[in-house]
């Protein structure tokens, strides 16, 4: 479902039988919410935040402090992003790409 298409009380209905289902399914609460294909609008941040402590979008980029906590970028992890040549987990293969990533923005 692309929430900016769809009428707000259905948007309402569509998170909060997400989370309920979610909860129910893992036993654990849910605090956290990302958006469906990354995409939202200044009304569903605002119904997200009534119950929700934070949400991310899917575009790419790092955050700070000065972040806005319901429209969170983030950075895409991929395989290559974190194995040494021998497909083990490197932190410094993963560091190394943190900082290729930031130079890129």
């Amino acid at each position: 479902m692309i929430l900016t298409n769809e009428q707000m009380d259905v948007v309402e209905d569509e998170i909060c039988k997400s989370r309920e289902i979610i909860e129910k399914e893992t036993g654990r609460k849910v605090i956290h919410f990302c958006y469906p294909n990354g995409n939202y609008n200044e009304c569903i941040k605002e119904i997200v935040a009534k119950s929700y402590k934070s949400a991310c979008t899917t575009r790419t980029g790092f955050i700070s402090k000065g972040s806005d906590i319901y429209s969170l970028n983030r950075i895409g992890i991929n395989e290559e992003m974190v194995t040494d040549w021998r497909g083990n987990f490197s932190k410094y293969v993963f560091m190394f790409s943190l900082f290729i990533e930031s130079v890129r923005r």
